[in-house]
């Protein structure tokens, strides 16, 4: 998360909030020098280099993702406690979704 503020603030010129971690959907509200909400971002890190594991959103976060358009973000931090970490930022990746993956933790509700 701190690396995602500091992105905003430092390099965006934005003025991220970040939210509480019970806050449904989103990590940060990114504004505006107008004050205006600019970007509604979700944060993921990977320890490494993301990779072929993904990262995954819960279905409040994909929810949210749809009804906010192309205002949602998706900020994956990978290498995310190294000096040489790398933020990819992707808007509005629930338009983006072509393909859902059910892990082997389905296997409790199937029969």
């Amino acid at each position: 998360m701190k690396r995602v503020m500091e992105y905003e603030k430092e390099k965006a010129g934005r003025c991220p909030e970040e939210m509480s971690h019970t806050h449904p959907g989103y990590d940060v509200e990114s504004k505006n020098q107008a004050g205006h909400i600019e970007r509604y971002i979700e944060v993921k890190s990977c320890p490494s280099v993301w990779d072929g594991r993904g990262v995954a959103m819960s279905k409040t976060q994909f929810e949210k993702a749809v009804e906010l358009g192309e205002n949602f973000w998706l900020y994956i931090v990978e290498r995310a406690e190294q000096e040489d970490f790398n933020i990819v930022r992707i808007q509005n990746p629930a338009r983006l979704v072509n393909q859902f993956f059910y892990d082997d933790g389905w296997r409790e509700v199937g029969e």
